[in-house]
């Protein structure tokens, strides 16, 4: 993709179920994407996307591997098949069974390419994900392309990398401060294309709220830029300013590979004042899987008890 920057701005309203009444949900959605070739390479092997519609709103950013035009066409391949799943979605849909199948079908194009056409064999992309409803985020990765979000001045990393360097943090043999500068932090462990089946990382939905801003972007931006200096850009300006000037301080710091980013901003949710925020601190979000193991556990629990409840009426 060359470079370019592109805004769009999402109005629609939107209606939202309370536990006591029903109350319409004006939910604003800005968005600010930009690309850049870096200084040191001369292809832009990323890509980026963003679709609304019914089922809400999809934002995606991918970075292509495979060399020569392969890292190009995969991430472009990566985010029109995303993209198109979501476009044929039904009305009422899951959005952890629609993620799955939208990277799984991006991965299976790639393959699909990549065997048909030998000087596209081996090439691959990862993905990051963000699905907007109403006021509930959904996020889905594969690979070391990154979502943050900015809550209240603060930023937070919502994805972990699927890459070697990680996997040494998590099994505590490399220290997190050393992982930034490790000579093998470029090798990542999960993206569409290589094997013939991957499964997405889909964390459970996070609640949205009025001034919250999302970072969808790939590893030439954050190789180069620490987190301590995206939060303090994106706390100072707006946002098509603050693309323009994370984009300018990794080509400033090296630009050694492609710079894309989209930016999402969330505003016009209604009944949240801004203090409310400073009672809600993010968290990492759990995958769905783990939410089904709690509610498995907790229908045992209550099947212990009534069998016990039972036995006891029974007997005495």
């Amino acid at each position: 993709m060359d470079s370019e920057i592109t805004k769009i701005v999402f109005f629609e309203q939107h209606i939202m179920s309370h536990k006591l009444n029903r109350e319409r949900l004006d939910v604003r959605i800005e968005t600010v994407a930009i690309s850049d070739p870096g200084t040191a390479r001369e292809l832009n092997e990323d890509f980026f996307g963003y679709l609304s519609g019914e089922f809400g709103y999809l934002f995606v950013v991918c970075d292509g591997m495979g060399g020569s035009a392969g890292g190009e066409l995969a991430s472009k391949t990566a985010v029109d098949t995303i993209l198109e799943h979501f476009s044929d979605v039904p009305e009422f849909y899951t959005p952890y069974k629609e993620l799955q199948a939208a990277f799984a079908r991006a991965n299976t194009k790639i393959r699909q390419i990549a065997l048909e056409i030998p000087a596209y064999e081996g090439m691959g992309s990862t993905a990051v994900a963000a699905l907007v409803m109403d006021d509930q985020l959904h996020l889905a990765h594969l690979g070391d392309s990154r979502i943050y979000l900015m809550r209240n001045r603060r930023l937070y990393l919502v994805t972990k990398d699927h890459s070697l360097v990680q996997a040494m943090v998590d099994r505590k043999k490399l220290k997190a401060s050393k992982a930034a500068n490790h000579e093998k932090k470029h090798i990542i462990t999960k993206a569409l294309g290589p094997r013939e089946t991957v499964t997405a990382e889909v964390s459970a939905p996070l609640k949205l709220y009025n001034g919250d801003i999302l970072l969808l972007c790939t590893d030439g931006l954050t190789n180069e830029v620490p987190e301590k200096q995206i939060r303090s850009i994106l706390k100072k300006m707006p946002l098509e300013q603050a693309a323009q000037a994370l984009v300018d301080a990794a080509n400033k710091n090296g630009g050694k590979d492609n710079i894309t980013l989209q930016l999402v901003s969330i505003s016009g949710i209604t009944g949240l004042p801004l203090g409310y925020l400073d009672r809600n601190p993010v968290h990492k979000p759990h995958k769905y899987q783990n939410l089904m193991v709690w509610g498995l556990y907790a229908l045992i629990l209550v099947l212990v008890v009534v069998l016990g409840y039972i036995s006891f009426r029974f007997f005495f």
